[in-house]
């Protein structure tokens, strides 16, 4: 399986380059880099962490509800932070509406 999804796209980028363009495949590369630090952002290892405390606590019903509660609660905040983030960054920075429109 790993070795597919490593294949893949060496077979797919040549003709995605072809298709769109080296201007229209290279906006949307730094577009799908700039969303990818985002959404490490977003998950800031809370899904590791979350993990593991369930484990702890795998017999505490009332405990897991808060730890999920939590957990929740705070990858919606890093969500909009990291919205607002964007949209600061994307309003200063970049004058290519083209970019623009694939970030929103």
């Amino acid at each position: 399986m790993q070795f597919f999804n490593l294949f893949i796209p060496l077979l797919t980028l040549p003709f995605l380059t072809h298709v769109l363009g080296i201007e229209k495949f290279g906006l949307i590369a730094f577009a799908t880099a700039i969303i990818g630090y985002f959404t490490l952002l977003c998950d800031y290892g809370l899904s590791l962490k979350g993990t593991q405390d369930i484990s702890c606590h795998r017999d505490n019903f009332i405990k897991i509800s808060h730890i999920v509660s939590t957990i929740i609660t705070l990858k919606i905040f890093l969500l909009f932070l990291s919205l607002v983030i964007l949209l600061t960054l994307s309003l200063f920075i970049t004058t290519d509406y083209q970019l623009y429109g694939l970030l929103f």
